[in-house]
């Protein structure tokens, strides 16, 4: 099945991502790092976390300043407490992001690897009508 959008890859390794790491993410096949454009929203689907023992981790795609997550925003979050070395994957679609949602990791015991793959859509109808245009409501 083809999903529409940009194919896109994210991949970070931190030694200390205690509070809170963007992500970088990358158009399929280049190794340069890709911004986002203001009317462009991240969709995710296949994410993997590895990360030592120590915690409760959670990636998330964050709109303002990616140092904590708002409801909605989590992609995947476990508490990681055996002997380190703990592995979260997902496949499927995990989650849409709304427009400008930029990609970041907490780990409290800092040291963490997130590798995803997903797509960048155009606009999600997030965008809204200038105040001073005319209404689209009749009468």
């Amino acid at each position: 099945m083809s999903h529409p959008g940009e194919p896109i890859r994210g991949h970070v390794h931190s030694a200390d991502a205690s509070s809170g790491v963007e992500i970088p993410i990358f158009n399929q096949g280049s190794l340069v790092a890709r911004t986002l454009l203001a009317d462009e929203y991240i969709e995710i689907d296949q994410l993997e976390l590895i990360t030592v023992a120590g915690g409760d981790c959670v990636v998330f795609l964050d709109a303002d300043d990616g140092n904590d997550n708002d409801t909605g925003e989590v992609a995947t979050r476990g508490t990681f407490s055996a002997n380190g070395g703990i592995e979260k994957g997902h496949d499927a679609p995990i989650l849409v992001g709304v427009t400008g949602a930029k990609p970041h990791v907490i780990a409290p015991a800092g040291v963490v690897d997130v590798t995803f793959t997903g797509r960048i859509r155009k606009g999600n109808g997030t965008l809204h009508r200038p105040s001073w245009r005319e209404t689209q409501t009749p009468g």
